[in-house]
């Protein structure tokens, strides 16, 4: 008897015996989803590298789902991290507002009987206006060294031998701090 040899509702309450549908009666392609129940798995496990970017919704990772020490400076874009972003001021000035500090150290000669010379200190980046400040100091105490003018993108200091000194060369050691453009 095959199934051409039945009517259309030969059976009223037909069940399948349990076991009796496996795999291999089921076509390739026939169960998709809308056959499934929301629930139909108590265990499912997803297959190495299947969830990509494309599976994520917008915003489906929230800082709970980021394990401690997981996100470090290679996963930071360059510049992403801006004062604005920091728990504390890096440097501040008594306003507490972020001031730009530079340093550095130029060097200096005096030549013959002079006793004193200028230092031209050239910023990497120029100030917001001539209201920072700056402070030097020689290597050696011997030397005095003075603020002589200031623009925004330069200084020059003063460096003035002191009588008890017979050096004719030195360092001068400079920090300069203010508001930045």
């Amino acid at each position: 008897i095959e199934s051409r040899h039945l009517a259309p509702n030969a059976f009223d309450d037909f069940t399948l015996a349990d076991g009796s549908v496996t795999g291999n009666q089921i076509a390739e392609g026939t169960i998709e989803r809308r056959h499934l129940r929301p629930d139909a798995f108590d265990t499912f496990t997803l297959a190495d590298g299947s969830i990509d970017g494309d599976k994520l919704g917008k915003s489906a990772v929230a800082s709970v789902h980021i394990s401690n020490g997981a996100v470090t400076g290679q996963q930071l874009a360059e510049s992403a991290v801006t004062a604005q972003h920091l728990a504390f001021t890096p440097v501040r000035s008594s306003s507490g507002k972020p001031k730009l500090q530079q340093f550095g150290m130029t060097p200096f000669v005096l030549t013959g009987a002079d006793t004193q010379t200028e230092v031209t200190v050239l910023f990497d980046e120029p100030y917001a206006g001539i209201n920072y400040v700056i402070v030097g100091m020689s290597n050696n105490q011997g030397f005095q060294i003075s603020l002589k003018s200031q623009r925004e993108d330069a200084a020059v200091l003063e460096v003035i031998r002191q009588p008890n000194c017979n050096l004719s060369y030195g360092f001068v050691s400079w920090i300069a701090l203010g508001p930045s453009l």
